[in-house]
């Protein structure tokens, strides 16, 4: 075999082997790459989101209230308030509705009034109680709530904002929400009233 033969066949050799190390590095990149990828199976996120959100209630529109909002009490918090207050109302005004004596049913239910629905007023929890009586949503399964865009007014101690809350069989009803800016202890944050017109009002 002549010189000129053997440098073409080396050549040849060589650009062969260069082609098959770089295809095996390309195989071995695109190995390791799906190894590392984790593989998203829709029914486990289904059931972490469920997990997640179980004693909570995300209000629709809370993107907005995020951003109108300037107090301190964290959305988890806030999402769990929200659970307590939906769940409770209608077994409350079953309650209300066999009731006489407003006042004396809050100095019975103090520590559950004070918890759930964060009315820590014996005449605000009268207020609520004659409206609550006026919307009977006894007995309703909660749907959702929605936050009612522009209607934030923050104070230094307290933040107010209108909520309506849907139930099945009843509809929409509305409530004026006051949430204290820092986290309080053995009471919610959150506090429903009957709608209020106006700031001043608060």
């Amino acid at each position: 075999m002549s010189v000129k033969k053997r440098k073409k066949c080396l050549i040849f050799i060589i650009i062969a082997i260069l082609i098959c190390i770089a295809i095996l590095c390309i195989t071995i990149i695109a190995l390791v790459r799906n190894s590392n990828k984790e593989t998203i199976d829709p029914s486990k996120q289904e059931k972490n989101i469920s997990e997640y959100l179980e004693g909570k209630i995300i209000p629709q529109g809370i993107s907005t209230f995020m951003r109108e909002y300037t107090g301190d009490v964290k959305r988890d918090e806030f999402y769990e308030q929200l659970y307590s207050v939906s769940s409770y109302l209608p077994d409350l005004v079953s309650s209300l509705k066999e009731s006489d004596d407003f006042g004396k049913f809050y100095d019975e239910n103090y520590d559950d009034i004070t918890k759930l629905i964060g009315v820590k007023n014996k005449d605000d929890f009268i207020n609520l109680a004659n409206y609550l009586v006026e919307n009977d949503i006894s007995g309703n399964e909660f749907n959702y709530c929605l936050y009612e865009k522009g209607t934030v007014f923050n104070s230094n101690e307290y933040s107010y904002f209108k909520m309506k809350f849907n139930y099945k069989d009843y509809g929409d009803i509305e409530f004026t929400v006051k949430l204290s800016n820092d986290k309080k202890k053995n009471v919610s944050s959150l506090e429903i009233m009957p709608p209020q017109e106006t700031p001043e009002n608060f």
